[in-house]
């Protein structure tokens, strides 16, 4: 398990986005260091395979397919070439394996290890040695030129969008096409002429497009950006939609007594409901759990590899646009001020960030009545959002553009 490790790995993955580099990470148990065996769990096996190092799914059984790279350790001086075994036993369902040669020389038990890829080759790095890890401040080191040759560069400049962006700005604050929450997104597409629709594509011409309110005395957002929405996989999930939701945990609001609603944010912490999100390493997945007099309930998961698959296609090149806003005549005004440009996410931080409580899911239901009188249960989505003060976690540096100053060629 991640979280047994001796190094805060939050603290690691913050560092490394500082760089825009993503790693995947082990810990060594005790026993896993005498028996030179370590599992491979899943987030390990994707982030190689994404890479396009090795894909275990393909691997057979036994010693004869085996798979031997060549890998490098660094330490404050060198780097020392190691040999990187992948393999699947025969025994214990053929559960995927990799070892470190030598090891337990360079690593002691809950160790947090992050391993890189460059040019098609693995990189080990003892984050908990902190000599070594502090050693990423030093230009001379290994570890300075690896994270430096890593580093993403980002070198396009969506110019033709910029410029559209800065022409809205100096229309000042155009009112909102609706009263509702989207209604600072809903306005942005209108005035750029994106149709409304239910296409699950970028919104302009391959730029996902996200906006949110900042204010106008601070420019500062308190609100979580929304990342993504994702139904929970209903055929391995105990409950097998929406409505089994609601009807299982919401509760009558004020205004609409006679009508459940379910609207929460679920995070790795208890909500009101005792609603809660746990990560299954082993399995995989993001699990919504319920307690109820100290016994655990299943209520619907997600497969960590959709997630993460989601988090990708969505976000290779997106725009998160602040807007200041403000009433004028009882009508919510906005003026779009600052875009904060991003492009690939480091998909391999999405689990950690969910066991850590930095992203969450947000429950969006409500029953409505039909014409007929009958009740029908109506979201929203699953929203996954990741909070302002976590971002730069999930994605590499970003490029930020104030609107009232940007000169567009």
């Amino acid at each position: 398990m991640l979280s047994s490790s001796d190094k805060d790995i939050k603290s690691v993955m913050s560092e490394l986005s500082k760089f825009g580099v993503e790693a995947a990470y082990i810990v060594p148990t005790e026993t896993g260091l005498r028996k030179s065996i370590l599992d491979a769990h899943e987030g390990f096996r994707n982030f190689l395979n994404r890479n396009q190092i090795h894909d275990y799914e393909t691997q057979s059984k036994g010693p004869d397919s085996k798979v031997t790279l060549e890998g490098y350790y660094l330490d404050t001086k060198n780097y020392i070439k190691t040999k990187i075994t992948l393999y699947r036993p025969e025994t214990k369902s053929g559960d995927p394996r990799i070892w470190f040669s030598k090891l337990s020389s360079y690593a002691s038990p809950q160790n947090l290890i992050a391993v890189f890829v460059y040019n098609h080759e693995l990189y080990v790095v003892n984050t908990s040695d902190e000599e070594v890890w502090n050693s990423r401040d030093i230009s001379s080191s290994p570890l300075y030129d690896l994270l430096a040759k890593l580093s993403t560069k980002t070198n396009d400049v969506e110019s033709e969008l910029l410029g559209k962006l800065v022409a809205i700005h100096k229309r000042g604050f155009v009112p909102s096409t609706t009263n509702a929450d989207s209604g600072v997104g809903d306005t942005l597409e209108q005035l750029l002429g994106i149709l409304r629709n239910s296409n699950a594509k970028p919104d302009y011409k391959g730029i996902e497009l996200k906006c949110s309110r900042i204010s106008s005395r601070t420019r500062v957002s308190t609100n979580r950006n929304t990342l993504f929405s994702k139904v929970p996989n209903w055929e391995l999930s105990a409950l097998k939609n929406g409505e089994q939701i609601i009807k299982k945990y919401g509760y009558f609001p004020r205004e609409t007594p006679d009508l459940l609603a379910l609207h929460v944010t679920l995070s790795n912490r208890k909500n009101a409901q005792n609603l809660f999100l746990a990560v299954d390493n082993s399995s995989y997945v993001v699990e919504n759990l319920h307690e109820d007099k100290n016994q655990i309930n299943k209520v619907v998961l997600w497969k960590l590899n959709d997630l993460e698959s989601e988090l990708e296609r969505k976000h290779e090149k997106t725009f998160w646009i602040k807007a200041e806003t403000k009433k004028i005549s009882n009508v919510e005004h906005f003026q779009y001020r600052f875009v904060e440009a991003t492009t690939t996410p480091m998909v391999s931080n999405f689990g950690t960030l969910v066991e850590t409580g930095s992203i969450t899911m947000d429950y969006t239901f409500s029953q409505k009545v039909r014409e007929s009188g009958k009740k029908y249960t109506r979201d929203h989505g699953y929203l996954w959002k990741i909070h302002p003060s976590d971002f730069d976690l999930l994605f590499p540096p970003r490029r930020v553009f104030d609107l009232s100053n940007l000169q567009i060629a």
